[in-house]
């Protein structure tokens, strides 16, 4: 199974990231996501936020990529590892002659359990930050960036 996740950043810019079963379930590899793209430096400073809203959820049906190891990658280098999937397994002595293509494997919008278990992570990943508008979290982050810069 690939969970793809549509998030916004504090600039209203879209990213994507796909999940899946592979080491870990994709549900640990997700936390482990969102924890490293929001840091804090205690429990009162944030200071990066690099995701801030789901857009969307969505899942697939199709086999992780199997590329060494992998946790999650971004939509834009999904094929590059699909590509690396299929090196590795003719390494492995399989007879698969190209690769998946990222473009033909299905979503479906996921607006259950899935979603609901990414969109719990998130905002307990910002608890602290629920009643902050936009602008405030954008001026602590840049903030605690400048300390950091600074020290």
């Amino acid at each position: 199974m690939i969970v793809r996740v549509t998030f916004e950043d504090l600039e209203r810019k879209e990213l994507k990231y796909l999940f899946g079963n592979g080491y870990k379930s994709w549900r640990r590899q997700y936390e482990e996501f969102v924890n490293a793209y929001i840091t804090w430096w205690n429990t009162k400073t944030i200071m990066t936020c690099e995701l801030f809203n789901i857009l969307q959820v969505e899942t697939s049906s199709s086999k992780w990529i199997e590329s060494g190891g992998l946790k999650w990658c971004s939509d834009e280098n999904a094929q590059d590892e699909l590509n690396e999937e299929l090196i590795i397994s003719q390494n492995q002595g399989e007879k698969r002659k190209t690769a998946r293509k990222y473009n033909q494997i299905r979503f479906i919008r996921n607006y259950g359990s899935h979603r609901d278990y990414c969109q719990e992570i998130l905002s307990d990943r910002l608890r602290h930050l629920s009643g902050c508008e936009v602008e405030q979290i954008k001026q602590e982050v840049t903030a605690c960036r400048g300390k950091n810069e600074n020290n």
